[in-house]
């Protein structure tokens, strides 16, 4: 035990003796034209997009490394180098998943960032692995936004005529300067939450809690340990919203004047609301006798509240 604690030592003393840094910042910029697609593959990066007042779509790199011999960050930053390729209507921006083995017993720091800033009209699609997804701007055309992440969050700010967002175990957060004509979020044990409105909103999450605020349409909640909390801006006489949590609290909050019909259940946990209902004998099911939307509130341990108008609401952050 103590040889191999001193051998290690060692090997440590020595990766830190010929320990070298490497950085590289490089920009490359292709013509674009409006309706172009961008599609972005970078499985080992942080990927930032954000819509620029520019007539090319640039791809940046910025890359560092340290505490790894001179080959080993000369190896590293070449294999995060972007791959381009220019088709019609396509810019496609690819990073490889590379595999770089054991890199050392010392200190060692990365950065792993790949910028784009894209024109007016140009639609992006992004997809990694390991890092996090920034994207802000004003995308109307894209119908929809296709965001994927598997370990990083996913951070969205602006507009689009729908988004559809997807991370194992990262968050979501998305701030629309407009309401969304949809909105499609999935994550494993993320937060989901959504500032700025949607007209119609379908989200999934295992283990996390879903904020959707300013909602103007139906939509379609289920969080299986989470809260499930809800806002409306407006809710037609048509729309159906379905809200459901295994253990954690449902809570919803319309405009004043709605009217809804439906149904409020839990299995151990409580009721609370304050729109006209009626109340079964074991007191786990309220019906809703409006003549409005359609509601369908479930949570199975946690409290479902129901309101109308915003008395005694603070959002949650």
């Amino acid at each position: 035990m103590r040889r191999a604690l001193a051998l290690a030592l060692v090997v440590a003393a020595a990766g830190a003796a010929d320990a070298a840094e490497r950085s590289l910042r490089r920009t490359q910029r292709y013509p674009a034209a409006p309706g172009m697609r961008v599609l972005v593959n970078a499985p080992d990066m942080e990927v930032a997009v954000r819509l620029g007042d520019v007539q090319e779509v640039a791809v940046t790199a910025d890359l560092a490394i340290a505490g790894v011999s001179d080959d080993q960050a000369r190896s590293w930053v070449e294999g995060h180098l972007p791959q381009v390729e220019v088709s019609d209507g396509l810019v496609s921006v690819r990073v490889p998943k590379a595999h770089y083995g054991f890199l050392g017993l010392g200190l060692i720091t990365r950065r792993a960032r790949l910028e784009l800033v894209v024109p007016p009209g140009v639609m992006p699609e992004v997809r990694t692995v390991d890092g996090a997804i920034r994207v802000r701007g004003d995308f109307r055309e894209a119908d929809p936004l296709v965001l994927r992440a598997a370990e990083g969050d996913i951070t969205f700010v602006g507009a689009a005529g729908a988004l559809d967002a997807a991370t194992t175990s990262g968050a979501i957060r998305v701030e629309a300067v407009r309401p969304l004509d949809r909105f499609e979020a999935r994550t494993a044990s993320g937060d989901v939450r959504l500032v700025g409105g949607a007209r119609s909103a379908v989200v999934d999450t295992a283990s996390g809690d879903i904020r959707l605020h300013h909602l103007s349409g139906s939509a379609t909640v289920t969080s299986s340990t989470g809260d499930v909390e809800l806002t409306f801006d407006r809710l037609g006489d048509g729309a159906v919203v379905r809200a459901s949590s295994g253990s954690g609290t449902v809570r919803v909050l319309l405009p004043e004047t709605t009217r809804p019909r439906g149904t409020l259940v839990t299995r151990t946990g409580t009721i609370r609301c304050t729109l006209p209902a009626e109340v079964a004998s074991d007191g786990r099911t309220v019906t809703l006798p409006g003549d409005g939307p359609e509601l369908r509130l479930e949570s199975g341990r946690g409290e479902v509240r129901l309101e109308a108008g915003t008395a005694g609401w603070t959002l949650r952050p």
